[in-house]
């Protein structure tokens, strides 16, 4: 009894004490994961004394304890996203996380959790640990026998010896040593060292690469049975392939300490040796794995396995050069080696020769079909360059020979990746973890399907964790500053970026997606040297990343390259860079999207523009980036995503009238899908003291949709309705605008867009357009005149009545083919329609109240608009940096003119020829001839290619127009803040009309040569400060014929303007610019509207705005004025064109809303 008394005793204090301690260890949270082990690693819980196996995937509580024993290693990822790795020997306490709220309602930091509170604090008693985290906004504290380091955003090693003595090298970031006898900084590149009882001292870091070798992943490529071959059979060749057999068993430890006794017999000959090499990478030993190789070679120095592992070493060591020299001289002794061969392949994959790198893994394919290295990285350059379904037959074999090799799975899920098949991804990469849980590769593809759902605390701690098993990868860097750049850390973002470009100065991506970043955060002139670095780095393709990345990036294609140089005013720098860039990849979407903008930005031909527009449209992927609006932080990934904006505007003229605005638009997506709802009311009274308002209703909706990865639909359907005074002549201050004029235009398009990927090489598009557009236009003109010798006059009344309709179906298709070196248009473009014209007048007397003479006339024409073309263009990439441009094309065109009965017809061969040679890296020289007919221009865009050599076609001159032009350009960045242009170009323009003058319906060409002469500087004075300045000098020659009817057209003109661009990283913006124009006319019968003698007009304009934007984009307000003087002009502009300048003062006020 006194037994059972004490036994329920002892009961009830363990329940008492569980009762009072439960709560508190179910409120423990976690403080980080055990990601990975090798070897024999033990954990010791907070409390306990005993050790006990730790095994990956352990979730870890503050005060446990890792321990690892000889050749083993292991990775920890905290909750305050520390990367952490340790070394062999090696015994770390974490004692405590503040977690990151970044990383709340992921898989590691519960969704309840805050952000970061006390320091994250962490113990090394003995041994040696990598640790990265570049977070600033807390700090964390390591401790060691010896020493404390206070870190604050840092990356470094820290060894502890056995007696205690530690040093901590310092690779990034900085961070305070300190102990009771003193303190010392450390920053990037030293290392500091004390002992227990002294004071800390510091020396330089002679050789930083060596201090973090062994937390490398050596992922060594070769097939176990290469390296023994030519090996005699024996004991030595069986240990060997007992110890590769462990390995590949997941025993790598085990199989690291069977080839270290192999090694050290001093009887292992170079195929032992060179197994026991792989081994030893495998384990993380690099050092080991050096010198055995160095041993086999010495022993055979033939040996294709020693050369092939010493020269992949130096490629996981970022000896590119070293490696590349070495795998050349391989491959030209043993060119029928298929470890060679693939050996070959990465170096060039290393120097992103992509060609070289294919064939020679190709090669290897054909010498050993089941070598399962060759087919994952020849899956993964094929998947790189859009090459989807070879990718998948070769990693679908590879998966048939090898299920059970982790990389094998991990390339499968990312090439169903690339065809969002994200559920069969997702699959494939668990299982890759799983086989091998320090596959980095695995944790990226995981992080790219959480992102694709909208679960961004776990895509980032994916991201974190494969950073963390490879973290020396440029690319793996670069998508981790993806992944923080779309969680919101920016700093932290644009530091991983600067990383990843330090580990592998070759590669553009990171450079890109800085760029992006730099543009949203309002750093533009920092933003434009980095995009400028990107495409010096990538060939200059339109899309300046990197095609060795493992998922297609189709967010990042949909952004837009133009803005970073726009938002300081530097658009012949964008026109310059987006020209190249269509020159180099004309099937790009990017590139479209880039020349859309930069057309814009230099104020060219509206026609070229929407071509450019249409076809980015039409060629970009469909996700919530298709239709984006830049009134938010870029999403770096494809994933679920709705955002609003309202913009208003309230503005006045210098004479009091108001200008108010209103508009609503929702757009957003998902992979694969995209949309766009927008809808807007304005109201302008106008600058004229009558009758010069302008009212508009306009909406329209935009869908993208790819059913498949080979297909893509867009429906767009448009609506626009307007009434309107007489709002012409709007550049002539003395333009007496009818004050009975009233206008009302409706217009209603439908557009349906069809594109099919055969493969990269190969795309066609179809496109169809749908419009009725109507025109109602009523006027009434008033005159006196004295009949007899009275005083009383009669008054004469004229009133005019045009209705006009306008049908038309557009049909065109394009088949886009690449050929070796040259990239092939082929097209038809069908337009069809008619002009309904319908005109009522009436022309009477009213004297002494009665009405004399009342003339009435109505006519109704219904003349045909149609146009066909049928064209050829080939980019034929001659050498590197030198395209040209051959194009021939045939145009047909029937064009109506308003108020006459039959169209006017014309035909024409249409021939075009350009050049555009990269003389040096800097300097560019662009040579331009083309003919053409303007078929649709002024109602369609069109897919033709929308220039050639940088010179627009499309002139703004009437359909049925004959356009030549010869064209020379050269631009020059002299350096990275400095951009100049020079261009000259000459136009002749023959526009066929009825002649009004005429008794019968003869046509007549009013012909017009223009010569042009431009210069342009773009200039980065400071970051957040741009400069651009542009001249213009023309002369427009008509001939005489047209010169006798339009004697206006015939003058010379010289432009000059100078802008200023600032803006802040805070937000705030602000510009001045002033333009000086001069006239001269030559033609002594061109009169004003007062019969006087026209000989010049000089004026100049002064134009500013000042901006901000709302902290988190959450939405602007602006003020801008244009010709703040209010000086009045008359400005001759040339015929068909946009009006220039307006010669009254605009104040307008704007406030927008995003969210």
């Amino acid at each position: 009894m006194p037994g059972i008394k004490a036994a329920l005793l002892a009961l009830q204090a363990m329940l008492l004490f569980l009762a009072m301690t439960g709560p508190a260890l179910a409120a423990a949270e976690p403080v980080g994961r055990l990601l990975f082990v090798q070897g024999q690693v033990s954990l010791r819980p907070a409390g306990d004394a005993g050790w006990r196996p730790a095994e990956a995937g352990r979730t870890l509580f503050p005060g446990d304890a890792l321990s690892t024993g000889p050749a083993a290693k292991a990775a920890v990822l905290c909750v305050d996203e520390s990367q952490i790795k340790l070394n062999e020997n090696t015994i770390l306490v974490l004692k405590a996380a503040a977690p990151s709220g970044r990383l709340a309602g992921g898989g590691l930091v519960p969704a309840a959790a805050g952000g970061p509170g006390s320091a994250s604090l962490y113990d090394v008693p003995k041994g040696e640990v990598w640790l990265k985290n570049e977070a600033e906004r807390f700090r964390f504290e390591l401790s060691t026998p010896a020493l404390t380091a206070a870190i604050r955003g840092t990356e470094f090693v820290v060894r502890v010896g056995p007696d205690g003595l530690t040093s901590v090298a310092l690779l990034g970031g900085a961070l305070t040593l300190f102990n009771a006898q003193g303190q010392i900084p450390l920053a990037a590149g030293e290392i500091g060292s004390a002992r227990p009882g002294q004071a800390p001292t510091k020396q330089v870091l002679v050789n930083p690469r060596d201090a973090v070798q062994w937390t490398l992943y050596y992922p060594a490529v070769a097939d176990p049975a290469m390296l023994l071959s030519g090996a005699p059979d024996g004991p030595r060749a069986t240990a060997a392939r007992l110890a590769l057999g462990q390995a590949a068993h997941g025993d790598v430890a085990g199989a690291y300490a069977a080839a270290s006794r192999l090694a050290a017999s001093g009887q292992a000959g170079a195929g032992e040796l060179t197994a026991a090499a792989y081994v030893a990478l495998m384990a993380g030993e690099p050092g080991t794995a050096g010198t055995w190789l160095a041993e086999a070679s010495a022993r055979d120095p033939g040996s294709v396995a020693a050369a092939s592992l010493t020269a992949q070493m130096a490629l996981f060591e970022n000896r590119r050069e070293e490696a590349r020299a070495q795998a050349d001289a391989l491959l030209a002794r043993a060119p029928d080696s298929a470890l060679a061969q693939v050996t070959a392949g990465l170096a060039a994959m290393a120097a992103f020769d992509l060609p070289r790198a294919k064939a020679a893994f190709a090669r290897a394919l054909v010498l050993d079909p089941g070598f399962v290295a060759a087919a994952v990285y020849l899956a993964r350059i094929e998947l790189g360059s859009d090459e989807l379904e070879a990718a998948w037959a070769t990693i679908s074999k590879a998966l048939a020979a090898a299920p059970g090799e982790a990389v094998v799975q991990a390339t499968a899920g990312f090439v169903r990746l690339g065809f969002r098949d994200f559920k069969g991804a997702e699959a494939f990469f668990n299982k890759a973890a799983a086989l091998d849980p320090g596959l980095g590769d695995a944790r990226l593809g995981l992080g790219y399907v959480a992102y694709s759902r909208g679960q961004k605390a776990l895509g980032l701690e994916q991201m974190l964790g494969a950073t963390l098993l490879s973290p020396r990868l440029s690319l793996l860097q670069s998508a981790l500053g993806k992944a923080l750049y779309q969680n919101r850390d920016f700093d932290k973002a644009l530091a991983t970026y600067d990383y990843a470009a330090s580990l592998d100065p070759r590669d553009p991506t990171p450079h890109l997606y800085k760029g992006i970043a730099l543009t949203d955060l309002n750093r533009p002139g920092e933003a434009v040297m980095e995009i400028n670095r990107s495409i010096a780095k990538n060939g200059n393709q339109a899309l300046f990343r990197s095609r060795l990345t493992l998922d297609r990036d189709l967010a990042v294609r949909n952004v837009d390259l133009a803005r970073s140089y726009t938002l300081l005013g530097l658009g012949d720098w964008a026109y310059s860079k987006a020209v190249t860039a269509v020159k180099n990849d004309p099937l790009n979407p990017s590139a479209h999207l880039f020349m859309s903008s930069a057309y814009t930005a230099t104020r060219q031909r509206v026609g070229a523009s929407g071509t450019e527009l249409l076809l980015y449209r039409l060629l970009s992927p469909a996700n919530q980036n298709s239709f984006t609006l830049y009134n938010d932080y870029t999403p770096m990934f494809e994933m679920p995503y709705l955002r609003f904006q309202t913009v208003d505007s309230a503005g006045v003229w210098s004479n009091g009238k108001p200008i108010w605005s209103a508009s609503l638009e929702a757009y957003g997506g998902r992979p694969g899908l995209a949309g766009d709802v927008y809808g807007s009311y304005s109201d302008d009274q106008g600058m004229r003291e009558q009758n010069g308002d302008t009212r508009s209703l306009y909406a329209f909706g935009q869908l993208k949709w790819e059913p498949t990865v080979r297909n893509a639909v867009l429906a767009v359907v448009t609506t626009n309705d307007t009434h309107a005074g007489d709002t012409a002549n709007q550049s002539d201050w003395l333009y007496p605008n009818s004050p009975f004029q009233r206008q009302y235009f409706a217009n209603r398009t439908a557009e349906l867009g069809y594109v099919h990927r055969f493969g990269p090489a190969a795309t066609f598009i179809g496109y169809a357009a749908m419009a009725d557009n109507t025109w109602v236009w009523r006027d009434r003109t008033y005159a006196f005149y004295n009949l007899t010798d009275n005083d009383v006059p009669a008054s004469e009344s004229y009133l005019q009545n045009r209705h006009t309709n306008r049908r038309f179906v557009s049909l065109q298709a394009q088949q886009q083919l690449i050929l070796g070196d040259h990239t092939l248009l082929v097209g038809a473009d069908h337009f069809g329609g008619e002009l309904d014209y319908l005109r009522k007048s009436r022309d009477f007397y009213v004297y002494y109240a009665r009405i004399l003479n009342d003339v009435s006339a109505n006519y109704h024409y219904n003349p045909a608009d149609r146009a066909g073309s049928v064209y050829a263009m080939d980019y034929w990439q001659l050498a590197p940096g030198l395209v040209a441009e051959i194009g021939l094309g045939y145009d047909a065109v029937a064009s109506s003119r308003f108020g006459w009965p039959d169209p006017i017809e014309r035909q024409l061969v249409s021939p075009r020829f350009g050049l555009n040679w990269q003389m040096t890296a800097d300097h560019t020289l662009r040579l331009a001839f083309q003919r053409y007919l303007n078929t649709h221009t002024l109602f369609q865009s069109v897919i033709q290619p929308s220039e050639v050599a940088g010179f627009p076609g499309r002139l703004n001159a009437d359909d049925a127009s004959q356009i030549t032009e010869f064209g020379a350009a050269w631009e020059a960045q002299w350096d990275e803040k400095t951009f100049t242009v020079a261009r000259a170009a000459y136009h002749r323009v023959q526009n066929p009309q009825y002649d009004p003058y005429a008794s019968y319906d003869r046509e007549i060409d009013a012909t017009v040569s223009r010569y042009m002469v431009t210069l342009g500087l773009n200039r980065i004075l400071l970051p957040s400060l741009g400069l651009s300045a542009f001249g213009v000098a023309k002369r427009l020659l008509p001939d005489e014929s047209t010169a006798r009817r339009n004697p206006e057209e015939d003058f010379f003109e010289a432009d000059g303007i100078l802008a200023v661009n600032y803006l802040h990283p805070s937000g705030f913006g602000a510009g001045i610019s002033g333009t000086a124009v001069h006239q001269f006319y030559f033609d002594n019968r061109y009169q004003n509207i007062y019969g006087e003698r026209r000989t010049e007009t000089l004026f100049g304009l002064l134009g500013a705005q000042v901006s901000y934007q709302f902290p988190g984009k959450r939405g602007f307000v602006s003020v801008a004025g244009t010709n703040l003087t209010g000086t009045r002009f008359t400005y001759q502009h040339e015929a068909v064109t946009l009006d220039s300048f307006y010669p009254d003062r605009q104040i307008l006020f704007k406030i927008g809303w995003f969210f």
